[in-house]
């Protein structure tokens, strides 16, 4: 629950539509501005509300978001000094690993030592 005493609902876009007609600064400006795709903040939120019986919904609002995809399609956790430690997700899975992604920089950044099962050489960050 919000502060204002509310609960909110955040639901993005799964799926193929990347945003791919974004490739400027101005088009990525212009996104940024607009109301987003109404087609599909109609799509999920109607599959929201029919798949959740009695939700009173008050208000359907949406924003723009724009996904950065690396190249290993996994996000980047990586010392790359000794004092800077960068956590990069997107990917289009910010949200669902933030809280994992952000454990495990916290450690290395506060320690200088990989704290996961997975093996760090999966999350190095690339520099093109």
């Amino acid at each position: 629950m919000a502060a204002d005493s509310h609960w909110y609902l955040k639901i993005g876009h799964l799926g193929t539509q990347r945003n791919p007609e974004v490739g400027t600064l101005e088009e990525i400006k212009e996104w940024y501005y607009s109301d987003g795709d109404k087609e599909v903040l109609d799509k999920y939120s109607r599959f929201v509300i029919d798949i959740i019986p009695g939700l009173k919904v008050e208000e359907v609002t949406g924003k723009t978001c724009i996904t950065c995809d690396s190249p290993s399609a996994l996000p980047y956790i990586d010392r790359i000094s000794p004092t800077v430690t960068v956590a990069v997700v997107g990917n289009g899975g910010g949200a669902t690993i933030c809280d994992e992604v952000g454990r495990i920089a916290a450690e290395l950044s506060l320690t200088g030592k990989w704290n996961s099962e997975l093996p760090p050489k999966l999350f190095e960050a690339i520099f093109a």
